[in-house]
């Protein structure tokens, strides 16, 4: 929606459908992420070609194409 919004995901919770977010803007948005084993070691990446957001290679979530997604888009708790 209009403003700043926060995406929270639980990682253990995943399942093999992506979830999808259509509204994400890069510029005020952020994916929250939770339920990581070893935050300090982990590693996302989104790919700009897919939309794909990954955490240590697993894909979780889908983004529009193209977006400037780097890490102050994204939290880990």
């Amino acid at each position: 929606g209009a403003g700043q919004d926060k995406f929270i995901f639980d990682f253990g919770d995943i399942g093999p459908i992506l979830d999808e977010i259509t509204d994400f803007n890069d510029r005020q948005d952020q994916v929250i992420i939770l339920g990581i084993s070893d935050p300090g070691n982990a590693t996302v990446e989104y790919d700009s070609d897919t939309g794909i957001v990954s955490v240590n290679g697993q894909a979780f979530v889908q983004l529009d194409t193209g977006l400037d997604f780097d890490s102050d888009d994204y939290m880990i708790m």
